[in-house]
């Protein structure tokens, strides 16, 4: 087995975007730690609420990690989850620019973590190509 360490080489810094999470989805449970922003929005005071939201909750994961390693950038998508619209309107309103993407990570199988992964593929396909 050949020594990985000899390849790694330490990241300057690291940027993580959340791009869909079940944690600001009202319909499910949440971890004790967890406070949905609405309610952080209440507790400050806020007795109005209009517009439109910067982004749209669904259940599962995606992120985007953007790292810098001696002046060079990387991108990565870890999960995309379930939701191809959703996901596709949250990167645009976070001006995610998918055509930076380099990989994909998708942690497994379930559709609440890839569901969204064909249409990231198509729109990471349209802004390479």
């Amino acid at each position: 087995m050949s020594d990985i360490s000899n390849s790694l080489a330490p990241i300057d810094s690291v940027v993580v975007d959340v791009l869909t999470d079940d944690v600001s989805d009202a319909y499910v449970s949440k971890t004790l730690f967890a406070v949905s922003e609405f309610s952080n929005i209440v507790r400050a005071g806020a007795r109005t609420i209009s517009g439109e939201a910067l982004l749209c909750a669904n259940l599962g994961y995606g992120l985007r990690l953007v790292s810098r390693t001696a002046g060079v950038r990387h991108t990565l998508l870890f999960d995309t989850g379930p939701e191809g619209a959703i996901f596709i309107r949250n990167c645009a309103n976070l001006a995610v620019p998918l055509g930076e993407v380099e990989c994909i990570a998708v942690t497994h199988g379930h559709w609440d973590h890839m569901g969204a992964l064909p249409a990231a593929t198509r729109s990471f396909s349209r802004a390479v190509g």
